[in-house]
């Protein structure tokens, strides 16, 4: 991502600002020709923009992975009208100090051995580009948003709507 200019700038850091609020995403990859999703729990990296995923190393996301190459990560919290999609390219990555790193006790139900499992692999989303919609305003903003439609005929515009290139 570029970031020479300033409202591009800005959206890249409310993205990753967003990102942030997800736990639990649905990540798409292409397989044999039809787009399949599953959740998984994300790591965010924003110091090199990418995210990333702990599979196990046997499994078809990993297969999937190393084959194809390209995914989609769709978030969303309804409750708080956060929605997040992030396309971009991903890879299996061997690196167990990076995975040590990242190791959370959310995933280790998975994994038997923690961190040393010889199971536990990594994968690694570069984003190429990305879309947010964040409506998490106050509850009186969006009352009068909607109130302000409702009179005016006007699209409701009160969700902070970017694409990140």
């Amino acid at each position: 991502m570029t970031l020479e200019d300033p409202d591009i700038a800005a959206a890249t850091a409310k993205l990753w600002e967003l990102l942030e609020h997800f736990d639990i995403v649905m990540l798409t990859t292409p397989t044999d020709g039809v787009l399949r999703s599953r959740p998984m729990h994300l790591f965010v990296d924003r110091e090199n923009e990418c995210l990333w995923f702990i599979v196990r190393a046997g499994d078809g996301k990993a297969r999937e992975c190393a084959g194809e190459g390209s995914a989609n990560v769709a978030c969303a919290q309804p409750a708080a009208a956060r929605f997040v999609s992030v396309s971009g390219s991903i890879e299996v990555v061997e690196d167990r100090d990076r995975l040590r790193a990242l190791w959370s006790p959310a995933v280790d139900p998975w994994f038997e051995g923690g961190p040393d499992d010889a199971d536990a692999a990594l994968l690694k989303m570069h984003v190429d580009a990305a879309e947010f919609w964040d409506g998490s305003t106050s509850r009186l903003k969006q009352f009068w948003g909607r109130t302000k439609a409702t009179a005016t005929g006007q699209p409701l515009g009160i969700a902070d709507h970017r694409r990140v290139p």
